[in-house]
């Protein structure tokens, strides 16, 4: 609108002083060249010391909430347990008296480990391509897990071969 403004201005200018302006055009409207200081100017500003101060305000507000929780987690491990710094003397109890040793070497049975538990968790049945997973592992037909290969994957159950030979069938 000012671009048009401008271009009638200098119309006018151009002009020669004597004649009238034609008949059916409107003359342009006078306005002013440099705006004073409106709402506009003072309003930006205002918004933004408004914003700037809530968001001061909430930040002030979580860094006191997070040193308070700080300050009552400090007093709740001070009074919990003291720590000590030099504990007793373990108390030693008297040691039985022993037979003497005979010729016989001693048999020392190793601890056998406990056998592997196969849990199964969830399967994801499609009838071209199903998968399972078994201990947080996924598993296709034919994979191992640990000792165990897979041998199928049903809708709800999957069977597995151990290395001793023997089948199991994991169900959900």
């Amino acid at each position: 609108m000012s671009l048009i403004n401008d271009a009638l201005k200098k119309a006018m200018h151009a002009r020669p002083k004597g004649h009238a302006p034609a008949a059916g055009l409107p003359t342009p409207p006078a306005t002013n060249p440099a705006p004073g200081p409106g709402i506009s100017r003072i309003l930006l500003p205002v918004c933004l010391v408004v914003v700037l101060g809530v968001a001061g305000f909430f930040l002030w507000q979580c860094y006191s909430s997070y040193t308070r929780d700080l300050k009552v987690r400090a007093n709740a491990t001070a009074t919990a347990a003291p720590v000590v710094t030099n504990p007793p003397a373990a108390v030693v109890a008297p040691v039985p008296a022993v037979e003497p040793a005979t010729n016989q070497p001693a048999v020392v049975e190793t601890p056998k480990p406990d056998p592997i538990t196969y849990r199964l968790q969830s399967i994801f049945y499609r009838p071209n391509n199903p998968t399972a997973v078994i201990n947080g592992k996924m598993v296709y037909v034919g994979d191992r897990v640990g000792n165990v290969r897979v041998l199928t994957i049903e809708k709800d159950s999957v069977t597995i071969l151990t290395s001793t030979g023997q089948t199991n069938i994991l169900d959900l």
